[in-house]
């Protein structure tokens, strides 16, 4: 069974894909598309801080339109414990939300890279509510 739908946003912020041969999704593609979707009850967005210009323009629409859909995020690659915080706060405010549904660990060894230290940053953010 299907709890709930996710829409992926990759394409909302670069050029991406194997059998994409349009590129990046246009602005006002991208809010045509969310229109459709909370209309037909789509509920959750997937986003990543490596997924280009796709936090900023969801934001857009978020701003134009709050508490539309509940918002997955993953941590980019390039974060570290030291700046997880900080990029965390970005992705807050590209996106125009106080707070992220759901955080995803993008990948595996950038966990284990960090240790303990990188858990810890997300069991802080959490335990402060953001």
């Amino acid at each position: 069974m299907i709890k709930s739908i996710c829409l992926g946003t990759v394409q909302f912020g670069k050029d991406y894909g194997i059998s994409n041969k349009n590129g990046q999704t246009e602005k006002k593609e991208v809010f045509r598309i969310l229109d459709y979707c909370a209309k037909k009850g789509v509920k959750w967005l997937d986003t990543a801080e490596n997924y280009g210009e796709s936090q900023i323009i969801l934001g857009e629409y978020l701003k134009l339109n709050p508490n539309t859909f509940k918002i997955q995020s993953k941590i980019g690659t390039k974060s570290t414990s030291s700046t997880l915080t900080t990029n965390f706060l970005k992705t807050l405010d590209q996106l125009n939300i106080d707070f992220l549904d759901s955080y995803l660990i993008h990948s595996y060894e950038k966990f284990v890279e960090e240790d303990d230290s990188f858990l810890d940053q997300l069991l802080k953010l959490k335990r402060n509510g953001s």
